[in-house]
């Protein structure tokens, strides 16, 4: 439950960063020398530019402390390199960058799309509708947006696969428990119940009893 939770929220980072990238990019293909101009003209405000400053601010943090963390677990590793771990393949890292950037394409395309229309809407101009992105005023909007996502994939997915592996191969040295033979106990012979017997008759036992004489 906790890793798919922690696994939502790095989409969902990589996600909006990689919109902006995508949506700053497809201004500037249309646009060109005017960009900033056509930013401000199609509802661009300040709000915008703020976003766009904390969601790119944010991801360069979040990018700085997963290669701290990296570097941590390398040094880790170094310390305790007694026993050589597995090694990292790169088949895994194909596999789970073609499954990231198939997910944030997807993502960011669908976002950018309602981004789009909702800004249309804003400004007095209606709502395209879904193909938006298709339409000539967005030139290469879709190959750009794949292009960035499959760019930001890249980046998360090595990342990650990274940090599994260091994870790996630390576990793999971390020592077992070795497990200590229990010697099986030895029933205990039962204590010796205490004599009722009087005095006299443990006395009169250690030796033989007296000689009856007749008259």
């Amino acid at each position: 439950m906790t890793r798919s939770i922690v696994a939502g929220l790095r989409l969902a980072a990589a996600a909006a960063f990689a919109l902006v990238l995508a949506h700053q990019a497809v201004f500037l293909v249309r646009y060109g020398s005017i960009y900033g101009e056509a930013l401000a003209h199609t509802g661009h405000g300040q709000a915008w530019s703020d976003a766009v400053a904390i969601v790119i601010g944010g991801g360069l943090l979040l990018l700085g402390a997963a290669i701290v963390g990296l570097v941590r677990l390398s040094r880790q590793l170094d310390r305790n390199a007694r026993v050589v771990g597995p090694r990292a393949k790169l088949r895994p890292l194909a596999a789970r960058w073609l499954r990231n950037s198939i997910s944030l394409t997807v993502a960011v395309l669908v976002l950018l799309t309602v981004q789009e229309n909702l800004e249309h809407a804003a400004t007095g101009f209606g709502m395209p509708g879904p193909g938006i992105l298709l339409d000539p005023d967005y030139p290469f909007a879709v190959a750009i947006v794949t292009l960035v996502a499959t760019a930001v994939a890249f980046v998360a997915s090595l990342l990650s696969w990274r940090h599994d592996a260091l994870v790996a191969r630390i576990r793999a040295q971390a020592p077992t428990a070795r497990r200590i033979p229990i010697a099986p106990t030895r029933p205990t012979a039962p204590a010796p119940v205490p004599s009722r017997t009087s005095t006299l008759a443990r006395r009169l036992g250690r030796r033989a009893p007296p000689v009856l004489r007749l008259a």
